[in-house]
């Protein structure tokens, strides 16, 4: 039986993550992203056509589990206001069909793509998904991954001042990209450093980058082994977040 992977790429909005996966790749022949799970593109798809196809993640379920999911679910049914979310989705001739009528958010499709990451892990799949990594529901995402014999490589991203990230997805906006409003990308920001650690801890493999340059590098400045095995691959550019969230937080 092949090795069941897990690939996380987390870091604060405007940070690099998906500059970075789309060379991922290419980089090694030995990275593969396996099914990769993008919440993001999730609910540009459900926007655009409302369909999406589950085969597409190489898994299968019925209108009773992602109706069940909905009307367990905590988060979004309670950001939409919406009770009785769980009755706009249904799988029809093995495709997920949401109801016109709904608005889909980033909510909605965050918890869609939580859905399908549970199928996932449930199926055994190798897969990949990128994450702001703020809600410490994906620290327990990890660990029930780990404990069902996932290996886990964290890839996290960050710079060394919230300004540069909001900066960043000003420049995104300006290109059609998707907006993050100011506040929330800096109160993302410390709530993903203050994740950072256990993160790293239930990792087997942890790389971080600073992406601070204003020619949007990502130094790859240190790894951590097995969650504890530091090794710092730069005596210069060590940046502040890693000396607080990683080596002196207890």
């Amino acid at each position: 039986m092949s090795k069941k992977r897990l690939r996380i790429f987390a870091g604060p909005n405007g940070s690099g993550k998906s500059s970075f996966i789309k060379e991922f790749e290419n980089t090694d022949p030995r990275h593969k992203l396996g099914v990769y799970v993008n919440a993001d593109e999730i609910e540009k798809k459900l926007k655009e056509e409302n369909v999406l196809n589950p085969s597409q993640y190489k898994i299968h379920f019925t209108t009773e589990e992602i109706q069940s999911f909905f009307q367990k679910s905590e988060f979004s049914p309670k950001k939409t206001g919406l009770s009785d979310l769980w009755k706009y989705f249904k799988i029809i001739d093995n495709e997920l069909i949401v109801d016109k009528s709904l608005e889909i958010n980033s909510y909605i499709s965050a918890d869609l793509a939580e859905f399908l990451r549970q199928k996932l892990l449930e199926s055994n799949i190798s897969f990949s998904f990128e994450t702001v990594m703020s809600d410490e529901r994906k620290l327990s995402f990890l660990k029930k991954a780990k404990d069902v014999g996932y290996s886990i490589y964290l890839y996290f991203f960050c710079t060394v001042d919230p300004e540069i990230n909001k900066n960043r997805v000003d420049r995104r906006v300006e290109e059609k990209g998707h907006s993050v409003p100011a506040e929330k990308i800096e109160e993302r920001y410390y709530r993903s450093l203050d994740n950072l650690k256990e993160a790293i801890r239930l990792s087997n493999r942890a790389f971080l980058f600073d992406t601070s340059s204003v020619t949007y590098d990502k130094l790859l400045f240190a790894g951590v082994t097995n969650g504890d095995e530091v090794e710092v691959f730069t005596r210069d550019d060590v940046p502040t977040w890693f000396i607080k969230y990683v080596v002196d937080k207890q």
